[in-house]
């Protein structure tokens, strides 16, 4: 007579299995349990590895959305005032500021005199936009005597449709417009 190795009772002798458990009657005791153990922590572990890696990008992605969107205000900022600069350089020179319909035509009049090279787009690839302004009205042959840069934001939509606010303000969202005219930022993001 053998033993099961798995639960002790009486197997019978040439016995494929054991009558009292079905398992193998020769073999280590235990093993099987052990091994279904294993792989229940091996289970549970990465579940919580997983619900680990949930917390922190919870925790971790919006900060990071927030600084690139912020890090495309103070791109499209700072080109701004590049091209600010170079188009105030170009008035000494020529006592008015370029006369031109589209943003792109101040290429040939300010590069590489006055600016190195123009930038393409704002900080989330939208054309940025300037206008010649002439305080004598709508006359196309009149001296542009001030200009409008902007940009349209993140939503690349411009909503002040060419106006200059009264006196400069602050946005609050990355949605917004950013408005430099005649030298001064009129509409940007709170800091």
């Amino acid at each position: 007579m053998s033993r099961c190795a798995h639960c002790g009772a009486d197997a019978g002798r040439g016995a494929t299995s054991c009558p009292a458990c079905g398992k193998p009657p020769g073999g280590r005791p235990g093993r099987t349990s052990s091994s279904s153990t294993l792989k229940l922590l091996l289970v549970v572990a990465g579940i919580l590895l997983l619900i680990g890696i949930a917390i922190i990008a919870a925790v971790a992605v919006p900060p990071l959305l927030q600084a690139m969107q912020r890090s495309k205000q103070l791109r499209t900022m700072a080109d701004i005032r590049s091209v600010a600069t170079a188009i105030e350089a170009y008035e000494v020179d020529h006592d008015e500021y370029p006369r031109v319909a589209a943003f792109a035509e101040l290429g040939p009049l300010l590069t590489p005199t006055y600016i190195k090279e123009l930038p393409e787009s704002d900080g989330w690839g939208a054309p940025i936009r300037y206008e010649c302004r002439s305080s004598s009205g709508i006359d196309p042959s009149a001296p542009c005597d001030g200009y409008l840069l902007s940009s349209g934001g993140k939503d690349g939509i411009f909503e002040t449709d060419g106006e200059i606010p009264s006196f400069p303000r602050e946005t609050h969202r990355y949605e917004c417009d950013i408005l430099y005219a005649n030298g001064q930022f009129v509409q940007y993001p709170r800091r």
